[in-house]
């Protein structure tokens, strides 16, 4: 028939979790600051658990590489400002002494 097309071999496409390109794009804006960065790091790392979850109710979804990759950088980036503001912490409240 004219105007229709042959049946992908493919099938049809498979939706991707937008809880997880979230999760990613906020794992890495972990990067952006100590006040920001943080706030987009813990963020990220919590989005990318609850797709994590969306995985196991449905398998059919895409971006279980995207939730990881929230995971870790938030992860990441949380422990690093986390530390950072700490030891800013303790030089603010004991001065250069320690140095």
């Amino acid at each position: 028939m004219p105007g229709m097309s042959a049946p992908s071999a493919w099938g049809a496409p498979q939706p991707t979790d937008g809880l997880s390109v979230a999760a990613m794009v906020l794992g890495i804006c972990g990067i952006l600051g100590p006040i920001l960065g943080l706030l987009s790091a813990v963020l990220g790392l919590v989005l990318g658990i609850v797709a994590l979850g969306h995985y196991r109710t449905n398998p059919n979804l895409k971006g279980h590489g995207m939730a990881l990759t929230g995971i870790v950088l938030g992860a990441i980036f949380t422990a690093l400002w986390l530390l950072l503001l700490v030891a800013l912490g303790s030089v603010i409240r004991n001065g250069m002494r320690g140095f």
